[in-house]
């Protein structure tokens, strides 16, 4: 692993304090940190697919979806900079699939008037990259009231209801 940056190390000792195992548990199982964020990310990609899905048919539905993958998001945002990584491969096929779990619950928000009108899915997308660069310059705890306001400035941008 020492082809690892200091701070890509830093996140692989993150991914493993959250898997509850050792590095070198990780090191093992896995080829390459690419593989191992698949792997984590899959699950990621699974919980927000179900939360959609459960969601689905609520006109605030789109608004909880979001929050629900900004919570995700705020409480392991060095996972999510190593799987936002654009050389990833399989990367492709997982925005696919959040963008599928998304659009049904944007067409319902907007037929609900609930999302502002001319926003896009990749505004949603842009929204999350905002978040990300608003907590980097976060301690790992974070402070909730940067966090909040990141969550409400975002909301006012996408919903009509977040005046």
């Amino acid at each position: 692993m020492r082809w690892l940056s200091p701070r890509r190390l830093a996140v692989w000792r993150a991914v493993a304090a959250r898997a509850g195992v050792s590095r070198t548990t990780l090191y093992r199982n896995f080829d390459s940190r690419q593989e191992l964020a698949a792997e984590i990310y899959e699950r990621d990609v699974a919980k927000i697919e179900a939360r959609s899905a459960k969601v689905r048919g609520n006109e605030h539905g789109i608004v909880d979806l979001f929050n629900f993958v900004l919570g995700m998001m705020m409480d392991d945002r060095s996972l999510f900079h190593v799987v936002l990584s654009p050389d990833m491969e399989w990367y492709q096929e997982h925005v696919s699939r959040m963008a599928a779990a998304f659009k049904p619950l944007v067409r319902s928000g907007k037929a609900a008037g609930i999302v502002r009108d001319g926003a896009t899915m990749e505004d949603f997308r842009i929204a999350f990259g905002m978040a990300l660069a608003g907590m980097h310059r976060l301690s790992p705890a974070g402070n909730k009231q940067v966090k909040q306001r990141i969550r409400r400035i975002l909301q006012r941008a996408l919903f009509t209801d977040q005046d």
